[in-house]
């Protein structure tokens, strides 16, 4: 008897809907909050707005200029939204618990990139040049770290143990701790993207698999 494969797409029930006029005409950047609480959306009228889940509208934050919105991204707790532009020094904060914005000012030119910390309150910011930014916004402190790369920064993960890997289009990738040392420089045959941290495997003592994430994966030159 031959198994044939086959599948099964069970029907799928919409949320809510959100009216065009939120966002002008165009595409539109959306993250959910950490545990579904809220959905933050931008469109090319470069206003973020923030829904509940329930598509009730809680708050609108108009970015200033005229670049478009690269990124948005939640801390873990979901305290926190971070809102990346284009062309901007600033990278807009609001925090979900007030309802309240705030700007912070990296004093950098063309930032790209955009993450928070798995375990601690940092936000890692990248820019064109290769330069990093990282902030605590538990203490407010700056720390600017130039030349982690000689050209973009275009992503990067953070792993539990606070470490900080970044992809470049100079063709590397660099693993940092929370202080922004560098603990590893990777070159490569191509430009890096996509990248996870995972598990690793048994420990040397052959006891139980090692929880820590000590395996980053990532895709080089548009192939795993």
């Amino acid at each position: 008897m031959s198994c044939v494969p086959f599948a099964i797409r069970l029907p799928q029930r919409a949320l809510f809907d959100i009216d065009a006029q939120y966002h002008s005409k165009g595409p539109v950047l959306s993250k959910w909050h950490p545990s579904g609480a809220f959905l933050a959306t931008c469109g090319a009228n470069r206003v973020v707005n923030i829904f509940n889940r329930q598509g009730v509208h809680q708050s609108s934050i108009p970015l200033e200029g005229g670049g478009r919105c690269l990124q948005l991204d939640w801390d873990p707790q979901g305290e926190t939204l971070a809102i990346l532009q284009h062309g901007s020094p600033i990278v807009k904060l609001w925090d979900a618990n007030q309802g309240v914005e705030s700007s912070l000012d990296t004093l950098m030119k063309d930032l790209t990139y955009v993450r928070w910390a798995g375990t601690m309150p940092l936000l890692a910011i990248g820019t064109a040049k290769g330069n990093l930014l990282l902030y605590d916004k538990r203490t407010l402190k700056k720390q600017s770290i130039m030349g982690k790369h000689s050209k973009q920064i275009t992503g990067g993960a953070w792993n539990s143990a606070s470490e900080l890997a970044l992809a470049s289009s100079d063709k590397q990738i660099t693993v940092s701790n929370a202080e922004g040392e560098t603990l590893l420089q990777q070159s490569l045959r191509g430009e890096p993207s996509e990248l996870r941290f995972h598990r690793g495997g048994p420990d040397g003592d052959g006891g139980a698999d090692d929880q820590r994430e000590t395996t980053l994966s990532a895709i080089v030159g548009g192939k795993w």
